[in-house]
C-alpha cells in the first residue's frame, strides 16, 4: 500500500517536474520573441533618429529649419506608431503563450483526476470481480459439498438396502 502511494507520488512530482520545465521554456521562448522585437524596432528608430539629427546639424538658418521640422514630426509619429504596434504584437505574443501554457495545465489536470478517478474506480472493479470469483467459488464448493453429501447419503441407503437382503 505504502509503496503504491509512493509511486503515485513519484509520478506526479515527475509529470509536475516536467510541466514546470515545459511551462519555463515557454515563457523564456516568449521572453525571446519579445525582446527580439523591441531590438530591431529599437534599431530602427536609433537609425532614423540618427539620420534626423544629422540634417539638424546641417541647419544653418531659420529656413532649413523649416523644412527639416515635418520631419523631426513624421520621426515623432512613426516612432508612437511602431511603439504601438510594437505593444499589440507582444500583447498577442504573450496571449499565445499564456494559452499554450493553460494548455498544458489543463492537460495536466485531466491526467491527475483521471488517475484520481480511474484508480479507485479499478480497484472497485478489481475487489468487486474477486468477491464475485468468491462468491462463485464458495457456490460450487457448497454444490459439490451438497453432491458429496447426497451422494454418501444416497450410497448409505444403498449399502443399507443391500445389508437388509
Amino acid at each position: 500500500m505504502i509503496e503504491q502511494f509512493n509511486n503515485q507520488f513519484v509520478t506526479v512530482g515527475k509529470q509536475m517536474a516536467d510541466n514546470a520545465f515545459r511551462v519555463q521554456s515557454l515563457a523564456l521562448q516568449n521572453f525571446e520573441q519579445i525582446a527580439e522585437m523591441q531590438l530591431r524596432v529599437m534599431e530602427d528608430r536609433v537609425g532614423a533618429t540618427f539620420a534626423f539629427l544629422g540634417e539638424m546639424a546641417e541647419v544653418r538658418d531659420f529656413d532649413s529649419m523649416r523644412s527639416v521640422w515635418p520631419k523631426g514630426i513624421n520621426l515623432a509619429r512613426e516612432s508612437g506608431e511602431q511603439l504601438y504596434a510594437l505593444s499589440q504584437e507582444a500583447l498577442n505574443q504573450t496571449l499565445k503563450t499564456s494559452e499554450a501554457i493553460g494548455q498544458l495545465v489543463k492537460q495536466q489536470v485531466e491526467v491527475a483526476n483521471e488517475g484520481m478517478i480511474k484508480a479507485p474506480a479499478e480497484r472497485m472493479k478489481a475487489a468487486a470481480e474477486r468477491v464475485s470469483r468468491g462468491a462463485e467459488q464458495t457456490e460450487r464448493t457448497a454444490s459439490k459439498t451438497a453432491h458429496e453429501q447426497t451422494k454418501g447419503e444416497h450410497g448409505k441407503a444403498e449399502h443399507g438396502k443391500t445389508a437388509h437382503k
